[in-house]
C-alpha cells in the first residue's frame, strides 16, 4: 500500500475574509481542495473526511499571513503544483504563500506551534495613537502578574496572563517592521489614510495558555483598543529549543516568493495558467 504524502501550506487571510469564523474556514479550504481536484487522502469509517490538520485557530476579525495546514494526499504531487491549483480556486482574501513537503505525518501543528507574533494597530478613543502607550508596555512587561478577567462558559474567571506573554515592544512604521506593517495595512481597507506612525508587534505563547494581543491591551491602564490585529507569524521549538518557523523559509524561499507575487499582485496571467492547471488535472 502506498504511504501518503504530507504538505503542509502557509497561507494568509486578508480583506472581508477577516470576518469567515475558523469552522467556515475548515469547510472552504475543503471545499477548494475538492474543486483544485488534488488527491486527498480520507479518513476511514461511515463518513470519510479529507486528511487535513489546521495550526490555532485564527480569531475571527484578526488577519493573517502565517496561517498553516498540513494535507494528506493519495499520490505524489510537486508543492508548487498544489499551490498553483489552489490558487485558481480560492476566494479572494486566501493566498497560498508557500507549500513544502514534509517527510512524515510528525507532530500536529496544534501540538507543535508554541507561540504567535502579532502586529497589531493601536489607538485611543479618539483614534489616535494612545500617549504614554509605550511606557505602559514596558511596565507590563517587568510586571510580576497580570491578572486579567476572562470568560469560559458563561463564567468568569481571573487568570494571570503575564507567562503568556514572551515579548512586546512598540516599532516604528519604518524601518525593520515595515514589511509586517504593509501586511497587516494589505489586510484591510476599513483603515484611513494616515495611520500611526508606531504599532505594537508581540510574540505570545500559544500554549499551555494561549494569549490573545486584545487580552494584553485590557490589562494596560489605558485600555487602548486593537484597530487591527495582523498574525504575522507561528512559531515552533526547533532541535536547539529555539523559536523557528513550521516551514523553513530558508529552503522553500523560491516557492515562497513565487506564491506571494501570484497572490498580493493578482497577475492574470498567473491566475490563467493556474485554471489550466488545474483543468489539466481533471
Amino acid at each position: 500500500m502506498t504511504e501518503n504524502t504530507t504538505i503542509r501550506l502557509r497561507y494568509e487571510k486578508t480583506g472581508r475574509i477577516r470576518f469567515v469564523s475558523h469552522l467556515d474556514d475548515v469547510r472552504l479550504w475543503e471545499r477548494a481542495m475538492r474543486r483544485a481536484r488534488l488527491p486527498l487522502a480520507f479518513s476511514q469509517g461511515f463518513s470519510p473526511r479529507p486528511l487535513m490538520r489546521f495550526g490555532p485557530a485564527l480569531p475571527t476579525t484578526f488577519a493573517s499571513s502565517a496561517e498553516y495546514i498540513d494535507v494528506e494526499l493519495a499520490e505524489e504531487i510537486i508543492p508548487e503544483d498544489l499551490a498553483t491549483r489552489l490558487a485558481a480556486v480560492l476566494p479572494e482574501g486566501y493566498g497560498v504563500l508557500c507549500a513544502e513537503a514534509l517527510p512524515g505525518k510528525g507532530e500536529s501543528l496544534q501540538a507543535a506551534i508554541v507561540a504567535a507574533e502579532y502586529a497589531v494597530l493601536v489607538e485611543d478613543v479618539s483614534g489616535r495613537f494612545p500617549s504614554g502607550f509605550e511606557a505602559e508596555v514596558v511596565h507590563a512587561l517587568e510586571a510580576d502578574a497580570l491578572p486579567v478577567t476572562i470568560r469560559r462558559k458563561g463564567e468568569e474567571k481571573v487568570v494571570d496572563l503575564r507567562p503568556a506573554v514572551l515579548d512586546a515592544r512598540v516599532v516604528p512604521a519604518d524601518g525593520a517592521g515595515a514589511d509586517v506593517l504593509a501586511a497587516a495595512r494589505a489586510a484591510t481597507t476599513a483603515l484611513p489614510r494616515d495611520l500611526p506612525d508606531h504599532w505594537l508587534w508581540c510574540r505570545l505563547a500559544s500554549q499551555p495558555r494561549s494569549a490573545r494581543p486584545t487580552e494584553f491591551l485590557s490589562v494596560l491602564p489605558s485600555r487602548p483598543r486593537a484597530r487591527l490585529v495582523h498574525r504575522s507569524a507561528q512559531l515552533v521549538r526547533d532541535e536547539t529549543g529555539s523559536f523557528a518557523e513550521p516551514i523553513d523559509l530558508s529552503l522553500s524561499q523560491e516557492s515562497c516568493d513565487g506564491q506571494i507575487r501570484t497572490q498580493t499582485q493578482g497577475s492574470e496571467e498567473a491566475r490563467q495558467h493556474a485554471h489550466a492547471a488545474a483543468s489539466e488535472a481533471g
